[in-house]
């Protein structure tokens, strides 16, 4: 597994670099506006960019070679960079180029992203699955989690923008030698005289023909929106009934619980039934998210933040070795693209929506005496924590009633 650590190594730390410069804009948009708006507008780029660049990118990936992909996404992200670098030294820097340069690097960084998951069933066995899974999606988005805040607020408020953007550029071209120094094997491919419409629509039909695969993504979709729409809702819930010392203490301890427990799942093969494994996390993440619902103090917030934060990355990690075990390498672009498309469109759906219903239906029925003050308390904190309390008991829910389906006995066929 050499080149996947190297190839892990260089993205990570690009990571860390690129979280720096999000965050340390997100503070310098607030300082130049001190407005919500700005913030939010990135939040919506970062959602949108990446789901738009997931209608073709799985074509592109499976088409062209995925190591020079990588290379190329890295590359336009340093230049986006320099850019921003070169307007802030010349005191130009607006806010709309912000949110141009936060479109494109989010737009080529799912290539990047995409890239990279397509690549580990080519350089790792099979039975190293779950440890890679572990390593690339969470133990390095955990640790950029923890890190990349401090670091950010340290540069900018004591050195400015600039030093923000000097760090990335190095965090960038550190990714890029790790890249040029590995191999990373194409996977075979025939030519096809299929049109675009059809190469973009291939990752659907190629779900759809395996109902065990549908069935799947629909299930986890479903719990998607329940957890998308529950984190949607985590930081008002928190931030209503203490503040904002409160809740980045207890972000932190989410982080670690999360880098903890990525770490494990990078040292253990991972049980025998995937299945069980992917529902039987999210079982446990609807279980301690719950406690944070009805918690209503840090002391009692704190031990549930971290064993959710622990639980985080089980599914996940599961899910994705499901995945990679049955989809082909030389498909698996188009296949991974359909299937963040399809689950993304809904949980943005989800993220929207559910503010509108705290809003509107909970934080209202919360503000009046009811039989459900003796447990969620009463005012605005109290809402959001039943709306909270609603969605991820709703997770837990599907997450039993998926593992009872005999549908799912199929995913445990492939070694």
């Amino acid at each position: 597994m050499r080149n996947f650590y190297v190839l892990w190594l260089g993205q990570t730390v690009s990571l860390i670099g690129s979280r720096v410069t999000t965050f340390a804009l997100m503070l310098w948009l607030w300082d130049v506006t001190n407005q919500a708006a700005p913030l939010a507008i990135i939040t919506f780029i970062n959602l949108i960019a990446p789901l738009s660049a997931s209608i073709v990118a799985g074509v592109i990936v499976d088409r062209f070679t995925r190591k020079w992909l990588m290379l190329c996404a890295d590359m336009i992200a340093g230049l986006t960079t320099l850019i921003l670098m070169w307007l802030s030294v010349n005191e130009q820097l607006m806010i709309w180029h912000v949110y141009v340069v936060v479109s494109i690097n989010s737009f080529v960084g799912y290539f990047q992203s995409l890239s990279f998951s397509t690549s580990i069933s080519l350089i790792v066995p099979k039975n190293r699955y779950n440890r890679a899974n572990a390593m690339n999606s969470y133990l390095g988005y955990y640790s950029a989690s923890i890190i990349s805040p401090g670091i950010a607020a340290v540069l900018y408020t004591q050195f400015g923008l600039e030093a923000v953007f000097l760090l990335d550029m190095l965090t960038f071209l550190f990714a890029l030698v790790m890249l040029l120094f590995i191999h990373i094997p194409q996977p075979a491919s025939t030519p096809s005289s299929e049109t675009w419409r059809g190469k973009i629509t291939f990752g659907w039909r190629y779900i759809r023909a395996k109902p065990h695969l549908w069935l799947l993504l629909v299930v986890v979709s479903l719990i998607g929106i329940c957890s998308t729409a529950a984190g949607a809702i985590y930081a008002p819930m928190i931030l209503a009934q203490s503040d904002s010392d409160t809740y980045a203490f207890l972000q932190v301890f989410v982080g670690v619980g999360g880098v903890f427990s990525a770490a494990l799942l990078s040292l253990w093969r991972g049980p025998n039934n995937l299945i069980k494994g992917v529902f039987v996390g999210y079982m446990l993440m609807g279980v301690f998210n719950m406690g944070l619902a009805l918690g209503q103090t840090l002391w009692i917030w704190l031990p549930f933040a971290v064993l959710a934060g622990m639980t985080g990355p089980i599914p996940g990690t599961y899910l994705q070795t499901l995945w990679m075990k049955h989809t082909e390498p030389e498909v698996q672009g188009r296949v991974f693209a359909t299937n963040y498309l399809f689950s993304g469109t809904l949980m943005g759906i989800a993220s929207l929506g559910v503010g509108f219903l705290a809003d509107y239906v909970f934080i209202p029925l919360m503000r009046k005496d009811t039989p459900l003050n003796n447990v969620f308390g009463k005012g605005d904190g109290a809402g959001l924590s039943l709306l909270y309390f609603m969605l991820v008991f709703t997770l837990l829910l599907v997450a039993y009633v998926a593992l009872r389906l005999k549908q799912f006995d199929r995913l445990q066929t492939v070694d």
